[in-house]
Formats: C-alpha cells, structure tokens, sequence
C-alpha cells in the first residue's frame, strides 16, 4: 500500500514535467520504484526461502505458507510497478487522479485498505478438516516427542563406532632396570577395539532402531490423525443434532405459549396445556444434553489440536466420506513390527559375535638420563572369554525375545485380517441401512412435517397428532444423522487401518 501511495505521488510528479506517452509513464514510474520495490519483496522472499525447500519434521505445514508468501510478493511486485501505473494514467485521463493530495489522504486511505484486505481469522470465517490436521501436525506434543525421539536414535547411529577411550600413561619403576643399571621412565599408548566385524552388526542394530521409531512415529501420526478425523466428525454430527433440537424448542416453545394463551380464553382443556409444557420443557432438556455433546465434541478436537488460540469450526454439511483402502502388509502396524523382529535379530547377531575376541594393542618408549636413546616396545593381545555362561545366557534371551516377536507378528496379522472383515461388515450394514434414509427416509421426513403442518392449520388434526407427526419427522432425521455418523466412522476406521 505504502509503495503504491508513494508511486502515485511520484508519477503525478512525473505527469507535472509532461510525461504524456503512456508507455513512457510506465517505464519512468516503474525506473522510479523499481529498486525499492524488488529489494524489499526480495528481502522478504529470500527470508522465507527455507521455509519453502525444508524437509524436516512440520515442512508440510511450512511449505504451504511460504509458497503462498513468495507467491504473493512476486505478485504484488509485479502489480506496484506496472499495473498500477496503467490504472494511474487511464483515470488520470479523466481527472479523477488530478490534484490528489496523497498527504492528506494517506490517514483514511491506509486503515480501508488496510481493513479490505486484512486476513479473515479463524474465529471469524471458521476452519475444515485440512486446516485442522495442518494445526495438528504443528502443534501437537504427542507427534512432536515421537518426531525427537526419532531424531535421538538417529543421531545415536555414530555410536556404533566407538571405540573407547586411548590411553596414554607414564610409569616409573626401578625394577625396570635398563642395561646401564638405571631405572627407565616409560611412556605409553594403550588402546582397546573389538572384534571389527562387532562394529557393523552395531551399526545395523543402530540403523534398526532408527526404522524402528520411524515407523513408529508413523503410527502415532496415524492414529492421531484417524482420532482427529472421528473427533471431526462427531462436532459436526453433534452440531447438526443440536440444531434440530433447537428447531424443535422454538417449535414447542411458541405451542406451549399457545396453548397457554389459547387455556386463558377457554378455548382448550387443561390437558393440552400441561400437555404442551412438558413436552417443550422435555425437548429444552433434550436440546441442553445435545449442546453438552457439542462442547465435548470440540474440546476433543482442541485437546488434539493443542494450540492455545481460539478457533471455529466451519460449519459443513455432513456427507458421506470416500473409502480408501491399501494393502493390508502395508500397515504401519505391520511394518513396525518387522522392523522389531529386524531389530531384535540385529541384538540376537551382536550378541553372538561378543563371543569373539577383543584385541589390545600398545606401543611404548623408555629412557633414563645416561641412555643416548629411547628404548621401545610394542604388545599386541587378545582377550576371550573363559567362561562364557554369563553371555550364553544373553545369547539365549535375545533368541528368544526374537521368537517371541516373530510370534507376535503373526497375530497381530491375523487379528488385522479380522478386524479387517468385521469394519468391512459393519460398513455394509451401515451402508444398507443408510441407504433407506437416503432413497426414502429424508423425504418422508420433510413430506411428514410439509403435511403435518398444513393439516394442523386447516384444523384436519389435533395438536396431539401435531406433535406426534413432529417427532417422527425429525426423530427420522436424528436417526439419519447418527448413521451417517457410525458410516462415517467405519470407512475412517477402514481407511486408517490399511494405511
């Protein structure tokens, strides 16, 4: 807004020393701003560069945004230094830009414009079920520890080479008598390795680990989403039952005062009076106890989305969701558990090859003040184990926690094909029953309250039989809207499962 105020300013300047060429105006205005302009939206850009290329843990939330930004600061450039000119030179023509006084319009043009095109908030135009999972995977703690944790095991690959600590040592001993009957002061460097091939199996058993949490994080990013899309889909149930009732307690709200009015002037019993009071005070109740589900409902969602700033949820019409499915051995689950038997037989390898011996090697020089040389030494050993009881028995476990993974493998692959059949049952009888509220049930309902309403006025029923087609009408739509909430909750439960 700035630059454009202040290139209108110049370009009046420019129209000042008779600048009548149209495209000499746009060149002059654009030469004038130009380096300002591009410096300022390169700054910018630039800034937000990494945030556009970065690949770390919350980059799908991250590069969105800087694209955006980017995006729309090339633009902006390219609308300050030409089209704004253009549009200049086009009104100026006709006088409507002819002595403006940016000075003194600069204070009330500024905050409209800066108003116009201000960004809507959340809490004013509401957010989906996108930008909720975005907020989610930036802000929620569950998914940020198990993103640190992969990182620890990650940087915890280097310590598969360590090779212990050197040492380097200095003795004095005169029982170390040299040839010349002095004693001999002794410097050394002693260092310890492993058998070298312990060293790659450590390496693998590191590398283990890290696939490990990476599947890991997987499932905890799974399950947390699968969790957010159910919780999203119960406010928006929740939301649409409570409007109904709200529908139904203004209904009986104005009934019961009708009632009341029409017992005052003798027109009815006593009988529908009360009649007309407790079925409202039933419904007000009825439409607190679905507002207590709304609430819960969205404190699910925020206690997912973990972000202390208010939010709103976009109102959205329910529908139904798109069924999703992948390969059953591509699970998450199941690629978590054939990184822990490949885990666990990486430390059954390592163990055994700790049979192996280690091997020490130091070299060493003495002097004493009468010897004209150094006299050196070097001592390369081994050292195995005697007795091995103790590492057998680790030997032993790890082939047996080996095992015991295995076998829990296998069930857990049974137990994903059942459960894989029971939801896909379940969507077929949430399918078939949803179906008869889709091709007859909703149209009944409305065709119930059309009819009911019409026959009420006109005096063919009575307020009793009023009521009771009311609630069968929207006792029809409170029942299609808990199915779609259970199909919708099946096909997020099949989805989540094969992923």
């Amino acid at each position: 807004v700035l630059n454009g105020i202040v290139l209108i300013e110049h370009l009046n300047e420019l129209r000042k020393k008779e600048f009548t060429s149209m495209k000499t105006l746009i060149i002059k205005g654009a030469k004038a701003r130009l380096r300002p302009v591009l410096l300022t939206a390169s700054a910018a850009a630039l800034g937000f560069l990494p945030m556009a290329v970065s690949t770390s843990a919350g980059a799908e939330v991250q590069r969105p945004l800087a694209t955006v930004v980017i995006g729309g600061l090339i633009t902006a450039t390219l609308l300050t230094l030409l089209v704004l000119p253009v549009l200049y030179y086009i009104f100026n023509q006709d006088g409507y830009l002819s002595g403006f006084n940016i000075k003194r319009s600069i204070r009330k043009t500024i905050p409209v414009v800066l108003i116009f095109f201000a960004p809507v908030s959340y809490a004013q135009e509401g957010i989906g079920l996108d930008s909720i999972i975005s907020l989610t995977l930036a802000n929620n703690n569950e998914l940020r520890s198990a993103s640190l944790e992969l990182e620890r095991f990650d940087a915890l690959q280097g310590t598969a080479f360590d090779f212990g600590k050197t040492e380097v040592y200095y003795g004095y001993d005169e029982n170390n008598i040299a040839v010349n009957g002095e004693a001999i002061n002794v410097f050394g460097v002693k260092q310890e390795f492993q058998f070298p091939t312990i060293y790659g199996i450590q390496h693998r058993v590191q590398k283990a680990y890290t696939s490990w949490e990476e599947t890991r994080l997987r499932v905890t990013r799974k399950n947390l989403l699968q969790a957010l899309s159910t919780a999203y889909n119960n406010y928006q149930v929740a939301r649409d039952q409570v409007d109904i009732h709200r529908r139904l307690d203004s209904l009986y709200e104005r009934f019961a005062h009708a009632a009341n009015r029409r017992f005052e002037l003798g027109e009815t019993n006593y009988l529908e009076k009360i009649t007309a009071n407790s079925q409202q005070r039933r419904i007000k109740l009825r439409l607190e106890e679905f507002e207590t589900k709304e609430v819960i409902a969205f404190n699910n969602l925020k206690k997912l989305i973990q972000i202390e700033d208010p939010i709103q949820i976009r109102s959205e019409p329910m529908k139904l969701m798109e069924l999703t499915l992948s390969e059953l051995s591509n699970t998450s689950e199941a690629l978590a558990f054939q990184n822990q038997v490949q885990l666990l037989d990486a430390q059954h390898r390592l163990q055994k090859q700790r049979l192996l011996p280690d091997i020490n090697l130091e070299y060493f020089s003495g002097t004493n003040d009468i010897l004209n040389d150094n006299l050196i030494g070097y001592q390369i050993g081994i050292k195995f184990p005697l007795l091995f009881n103790g590492q057998s028995s680790r030997i032993k476990a790890s082939g047996l926690a080996l095992d015991a993974m295995k076998a829990q493998s296998t069930d857990f692959e049974k137990k994903l094909n059942a459960e894989f059949f029971q939801l896909q049952a379940k969507l077929d009888q949430n399918r078939n029953a949803l179906q008869y509220y889709v091709d007859e049930g909703n149209a009944l309902s409305d065709e119930i309250l059309k009819t009911a309403e019409s026959s009420y006025r006109n005096g063919e029923i009575d307020f009793f039989q009023y009521i009771r087609s009311l609630e069968n009408a929207y006792a029809v739509r409170l029942e299609y809207l808990e199915q779609l909430r259970e199909y919708n909750e099946t096909v997020i439960a099949l989805n989540y499962l094969t992923q």
